[in-house]
């Protein structure tokens, strides 16, 4: 089974970033649980998703030798077995890879594996924009135990900060 990574566009007002990960253990579920009741408690988190899937952007199987529109920023990522696979290689800035499609509001599935690695991010980039580093605009960052959403337009890498 190939692994795939889908990016879909609408049209909506709101963007919405979802993905698979792994079971919760046990250890971390009274703090969903906080956290849930918290959330359900604040009339401004919406009550169910804020968008809906659109035309597909992008449909990756990754059942190839090379990379194709994939673009490494650091060059450590490439394909085995159906598997985008990337290694942290420089200890001053993890490894990049980008591909460009044109996005405002929508939603990104895919499936991923640690093996290893403490972290990862996903992030979303407008090269265009000067206000931040690199242009970068928001993120969500993996960790074993953790996922955290990041604005890094308005926020860390914010160019007047």
């Amino acid at each position: 089974m190939h692994k795939t990574a889908q990016v879909y566009r609408n049209f909506s007002t709101e963007s919405a970033v979802q993905m698979e990960v792994p079971p919760l253990s046990m250890k971390t579920l009274p703090y969903l649980l906080l956290a849930s009741v918290a959330c359900a408690a604040d009339p401004s988190v919406p009550a169910g998703p804020i968008t809906v899937k659109g035309r597909v952007l992008l449909e990756e199987t990754f059942d190839r030798a090379q990379l194709g529109d994939w673009k490494p920023g650091v060059p450590t990522f490439g394909i085995e077995s159906g598997t985008l696979r990337g290694t942290q290689t420089r200890a001053d800035h993890g490894a990049t890879i980008r591909i460009e499609r044109p996005i405002q509001n929508g939603v990104v599935e895919f499936r991923f594996q640690m093996e290893g690695a403490g972290r990862f991010n996903a992030v979303f980039d407008d090269r265009q924009y000067k206000g931040s580093h690199a242009g970068h605009i928001c993120r969500v960052a993996f960790q074993p135990n953790l996922i955290r959403l990041g604005d890094d337009k308005e926020g860390i890498m914010r160019n007047d900060l």
